[in-house]
């Protein structure tokens, strides 16, 4: 028996398909990635350098694997000086994995995740520094921001049987006046090639519904809805997919109702690099600068 998914991956699908960050769909210009990786220790270690508007940027990251301690390692740097460290171990209890980050020693985050058999429980415990509250008539800050602390409770669980996944989350805030932040709630339906997900998130306030249809081994078809229900003249509808032309190009494209097209190219140039292009325009408006980018990506050492 597969043990469910956590309540983050409820619908990740089509969230891989859609968000900018997975897919390339929002890459500066340009942007060099250079990938080193080692056997023994498994490392892997990441430079990448962007342009964007005439500034460069550059971040380092290191992941090391040591399988016998099922301990993952992985260390982030980079120019805009919040560097982050994460340890993460899956071998303490089966079915269980803890992950410890912090970023820039002013956040401290926690996690916990277990699965096992029909459930999913994760929790994240999230410590950073308290925001600054308004100051006073003399502008001072008030005595309860100075040196207080920001805890941030993100519980989750995830029921599972045969195709059917149910899961639930929260977001608590124990020091603050309102405790209870956020919460959502999600069904998830798969079957064979299809996979759809329903969401009802921000406190109920917003109803997201999507599907996704793998068509064959060389294609991906998704659609995405959401909807405000207590004012209907808010929503919008995503469509999009992905296509391997052949072993070494594939496609990645996506519209939504606004009329705002994106879509990537990847070219394979060796067995180690790639080439990707990506572009961004309005198609109800193809001249509207606001909304037309373009970017393009090279990668050495992919894989």
């Amino acid at each position: 028996m597969v043990n469910p998914k956590y309540f983050e991956d409820l619908g990740k699908k089509l969230k891989d398909l859609f968000d900018p960050k997975t897919k390339d769909y929002d890459l500066k210009q340009p942007t060099v990635e250079v990938k080193t990786k080692v056997a023994d220790p498994d490392a892997e270690v990441t430079t990448k350098f962007e342009v964007e508007n005439g500034e460069l940027t550059a971040s380092l990251e290191d992941k090391l694997k040591l399988p016998k301690y099922g301990v993952t390692v992985k260390a982030k740097l980079n120019t805009k000086n919040d560097p982050s460290i994460e340890v993460s171990n899956d071998s303490l209890v089966d079915g269980l994995t803890i992950i410890a980050k912090t970023e820039l020693l002013k956040t401290f985050k926690f996690t916990g995740k277990y699965s096992k058999d029909m459930v999913a429980f994760a929790t994240d415990v999230e410590v950073s520094e308290a925001p600054e509250k308004d100051g006073d008539s003399d502008g001072k800050a008030d005595d309860e921001s100075e040196g207080g602390a920001e805890v941030v409770l993100k519980p989750s669980v995830v029921l599972a049987l045969n195709d059917i996944s149910l899961g639930a989350s929260a977001v608590l805030k124990p020091t603050s006046d309102d405790v209870l932040e956020n919460y959502d709630v999600a069904l998830e339906y798969t079957h064979d090639a299809l996979v759809a997900t329903g969401k009802v998130a921000e406190k109920l306030s917003k109803l997201q519904l999507g599907a996704a249809y793998q068509v064959n081994d060389k294609a991906l078809f998704g659609l995405g809805y959401e909807v405000e229900p207590s004012d209907f003249s808010k929503q919008a509808i995503v469509a999009g997919g992905t296509y391997e032309v052949n072993d070494n190009a594939s496609l990645k494209l996506k519209a939504n109702s606004a009329g705002l097209v994106n879509a990537v190219f990847k070219q394979r140039l060796s067995p180690q690099t790639s080439l990707s292009f990506s572009t961004q325009f309005d198609a109800t408006n193809i001249r509207k600068e606001e909304t037309q980018k373009l970017g393009i990506k090279l990668v050495l050492g992919d894989s």
